[in-house]
C-alpha cells in the first residue's frame, strides 16, 4: 500500500542512523532525496516542498536531547509532522453519525462507488455489533445510467446482511424522494445512497447531484477516489468540493501498485479527512485512515496496532484462549512445533503473506517472486509438522534419521529440507527470546 514511499523512506533514515553527529548539510542531502522520493510518488510539487519546509524548521537550531540518536530524533520529528500532515485532528469525524442518518456516496464510474457503499455500510454494522449495539441500516441507489450498478448493489447488500430498496421511480430525483420515504417508513436507523457517476467530471452530473442533495440532505457526503490516479484524484475532489462539497473520502485500490501520493496529499490540499481505504475486492477489505498508523507505515515501522485488530477479529473466545497459551510459550522460547503450528495456521487467518508482510517493519516491498516463495515456504513447514505425531512435535530430540524418513515420505519432502525446517525453528526461538521486550511485538503475539 505504501511500499514505494516506506522503501525510499527507509533507506534515507538508515543512512541517517549510521552517523554518530547530523549536520544540517546532511539534512538538506536526506530532504533532498525525501523530496525526489515525494515527487516520484506523486504528490504535488508544492506540496512535498510545503512538507519539508515544516520538517526542516523544527530540526535545524533545535539541539538534540543527548540520550537520544541523532538519526532517530530525525525519525521522530518526521513522523509527528507527516501525522499532522495526513489529518490527525479528524480521525473520528466519520464515526460521529446522529441517527436517524443519511449519506450520499459520490465519485466517477470506475473508481470503485458502488462496491465501497456496501463496505461502508458493513464497516459500519460491525464497530455497531463490537460495542454491542445494532442499527438498521439500508443502501440504495439512484445509478439510473448504469443498470447494472443497482443490481451489483442489490447482491452485495443481500450477501452482507444489508437493507436495501429498489425504487420503482423512473428518474433519480423521484427514485431518492421514494427511496427517503421508505426508508422512513421501515425505521431504518441510517440510509446510504450511490449516486451516479460519470467518466468525467460534467455539469449534467454536478447539477443532478446538488438536485438529488437538496432532496436527501444528507449527513455526510463521501467522495470515493482511485488512489491508482494519483494527482489526477486530487483535481476531481477539488472539482467536487467546490460545486456540491463533502465531508471526507474513501480512497480506493490501494492494494494496487499505487505509490500513495493522493493518500499523502489529500488532507493537506482538500483540508477534508480521508474516511477509509480501500484495500481489497472483500467486503471487509477497507480500513479507516489512521493518520499515526499510516505515518509510521511510510517510514518503515510498520502497524502493528492494525495487525493486532485484524487478528482479533478472527478469533473466537475459546480460540483466542489457545492462542494466548501458545503465544505466552512462544514470547519465552519455549514453545514447541506444535505451538508453532498453531501460530502459523492464526497467522493464515489474517490472509495473503504478503497482506501480512504490508504491516510489519521493513516487509512492505515483497516481490511477487519473494511472496510466492515465502508461501512454498509455509506450505512446506505445515506439511512436515503435520506429518509428526505428538510426541515429536513436542520433542524434537526425538527426530533421528529413521523418523525423519517417514516424516519426509509423508509430507512429500527430504531430510534435508526437514533439517533446514528445524534450523529456522531453533532460530525463530532466539528470536522470539530477543523481541520479548519489545512493546508492539509482544502486544501481538499477547492478543
Amino acid at each position: 500500500m505504501f511500499n514505494f514511499l516506506s522503501d525510499r523512506f527507509s533507506g534515507i533514515f538508515d543512512w541517517l542512523n549510521g552517523k554518530s553527529r547530523i549536520t544540517e548539510s546532511d539534512i538538506d542531502q536526506a530532504f533532498e532525496q525525501l523530496f525526489d522520493a515525494l515527487i516520484d510518488a506523486d504528490v504535488p510539487q508544492d506540496l512535498a516542498k510545503t512538507f519539508l519546509t515544516s520538517v526542516t524548521k523544527s530540526l535545524k537550531g533545535h539541539d538534540v536531547q543527548k540520550n537520544i540518536k541523532p538519526g532517530h530524533y530525525v525519525i521522530k520529528v518526521v513522523q509527528e509532522k507527516l501525522t499532522a500532515f495526513l489529518g490527525a485532528k479528524d480521525t473520528e469525524s466519520f464515526w460521529r453519525i446522529q441517527y436517524p442518518s443519511t449519506m450520499m456516496v459520490l465519485g466517477l464510474q470506475g473508481s470503485g462507488k458502488t462496491t465501497t457503499t456496501v463496505k461502508i455500510a458493513y464497516a459500519i454494522k460491525e464497530r455497531k455489533s463490537e460495542k454491542g449495539k445494532s442499527k438498521r441500516i439500508m443502501v440504495a441507489s439512484v445509478d439510473y445510467y448504469r443498470p447494472a450498478a443497482i443490481d451489483q448493489l442489490e447482491i452485495l447488500a443481500q450477501e452482507n446482511g444489508i437493507g436495501f430498496y429498489r425504487a420503482e421511480a423512473g428518474n433519480p430525483l423521484d427514485a431518492a424522494t421514494e427511496i427517503m420515504e421508505h426508508a422512513r417508513k421501515q425505521g431504518y436507523d441510517l440510509l446510504i445512497i450511490d449516486t451516479a457517476g460519470r467518466l468525467h467530471v460534467d455539469e449534467t452530473m454536478m447539477q443532478e447531484l446538488k438536485d438529488i442533495d437538496k432532496i436527501v440532505r444528507p449527513e455526510k457526503k463521501i467522495l470515493i477516489l482511485d488512489a491508482m490516479t494519483g494527482q489526477e484524484s486530487l483535481s476531481v475532489a477539488q472539482s467536487f468540493s467546490t460545486s456540491i462539497g463533502f465531508e471526507g473520502a474513501v480512497l480506493t485500490k490501494m492494494d494496487s501498485q499505487t505509490r500513495a501520493g493522493a493518500a499523502f496529499s489529500f488532507y493537506y490540499a482538500l483540508k477534508k479527512p480521508v474516511f477509509f481505504l480501500g484495500v481489497g475486492e472483500k467486503v471487509d477489505d477497507i480500513e479507516p485512515f489512521l493518520p499515526e498508523r499510516i505515518a509510521s507505515r511510510i517510514i518503515g515501522m510498520g502497524d502493528f496496532a492494525t495487525l493486532i485488530e485484524k487478528a482479533e477479529k478472527q478469533f473466537d473466545s475459546q480460540t483466542k484462549v489457545k492462542q494466548e497459551d501458545s503465544s505466552r510459550r512462544f514470547m519465552s522460547g519455549s514453545f514447541t512445533l506444535d505451538d508453532f503450528l498453531q501460530q502459523l495456521g492464526y497467522l493464515q487467518k489474517l490472509g495473503s503473506l504478503q497482506k501480512i508482510a504490508s504491516y510489519l517493519p521493513g516487509m512492505g516491498s515483497m516481490t511477487p517472486e519473494m511472496v510466492e516463495k515465502g508461501e512454498r515456504e509455509l506450505k512446506k513447514t505445515r506439511a512436515i509438522i503435520s506429518s509428526m505425531t505428538a510426541v515429536e512435535r513436542v520433542n524434537v530430540g526425538l527426530l533421528n534419521g529413521e523418523r525423519k524418513r517417514r516424516i519426509a515420505k509423508g509430507s512429500g519432502t527430504t531430510a534435508t529440507e526437514i533439517n533446514q525446517m528445524l534450523q529456522k525453528f531453533e532460530q525463530i526461538k532466539q528470536y522470539a527470546k530477543l523481541m520479548k521486550n519489545n512493546s508492539q511485538f509482544k502486544s501481538f503475539f499477547k492478543r
